[in-house]
Parts: structure tokens; C-alpha cells; sequence
């Protein structure tokens, strides 16, 4: 009786705590964040290579550009189109507002939604694209966040 009188506390307490979500999501989105100042060092410097470390190799990934209105299925053909602005754009300084970071309750799956703003150089000519909205999707693979889907959009005037 003296067992039952302990155990049944004891199972009764982790029963209750394992129907709590103790997933701490800190740590996620902290990681998460690293990405996007990640991503605006991969324009600055225009290194494909960070950028290939910040997108999934999916062949089905879809990006859409909003500065294009082009669907972009897979890594390959988003490659191409980083690298063909790369030919174009100089001195990319990038910033973020109204960050919105989220963690799904399995810890797998995050999104994410920022307004971007851009000062660069176009073909010898400064300029600056400000209220682009940025949305990613992405996927905890192997401990390591990757973007799986992305949206880039402006607002109609």
C-alpha cells in the first residue's frame, strides 16, 4: 500500500506535465533571426554560398518574387536569379522591421514575416527599396533551419 501511495502521486504529476508544451522555443528563434541577418550579409557580399546554406536543395521549393511577379521552383532556378542580380546590384544594405518569428509546437516547422528595406547601387546609381514583405517557411533538418518556401511581395499602392 505504501507504493501505491507514492507512485500514484508521482504518475499522476509527470502524467499532468507531459500534457503541457515544454518545447522551448528560445533557442529556435534566436536561430531563426541569425538567418535573416545571415541572408542580408549573403546580398552584401553576394556569396551564393551562404545563401546555398540558408535554402533548402529541395527540387520542389517554391519561391515567389514579388519584384518580378516570377515562381521560382527548386534551388537551381533561384540561384540563377540571385546570381543574375548580383551582376547588378552593389553595396546591399538591408534592414528589418516588424519581424514576426513563430515555432510550430513539434519544434520542427518555423515561419516567418518582415517588412525589408534596401539601400544598394544600381548600375553606378543609389537607390533604396523600402516595404517589402518577406515571408519564409522553413524546416528544422538535421538540428539546422532551412528556408523550404518563400514569398517576397509589395504592398499595391
Amino acid at each position: 500500500m505504501k507504493i501505491i501511495n507514492f507512485l500514484l502521486p508521482v504518475l499522476i504529476f509527470f502524467s499532468i506535465i507531459s500534457c503541457f508544451d515544454n518545447t522551448d522555443t528560445t533557442y529556435d528563434k534566436k536561430s531563426v533571426q541569425q538567418m535573416l541577418i545571415r541572408y542580408a550579409e549573403a546580398w552584401r557580399l553576394k556569396d551564393i554560398d551562404l545563401f546555398d546554406d540558408l535554402f533548402s536543395d529541395d527540387r520542389d521549393m517554391v519561391i515567389l518574387d514579388g519584384n518580378s511577379s516570377e515562381r521560382f521552383i527548386g534551388w537551381i532556378s533561384w540561384k540563377q536569379r540571385l546570381q543574375k542580380h548580383f551582376g547588378s546590384f552593389e553595396n546591399v544594405d538591408i534592414s528589418y522591421e516588424n519581424t514576426v518569428i513563430k515555432i510550430s509546437k513539434s519544434g520542427k516547422f518555423s515561419w516567418l514575416s518582415c517588412i525589408v528595406n534596401t539601400e544598394y547601387t544600381y548600375k553606378g546609381k543609389p537607390g533604396i527599396m523600402n516595404g517589402l514583405r518577406m515571408t519564409w517557411v522553413l524546416e528544422k533538418r538535421n538540428k539546422k533551419w532551412t528556408i523550404v518556401h518563400a514569398h517576397f511581395s509589395f504592398p499595391k499602392e
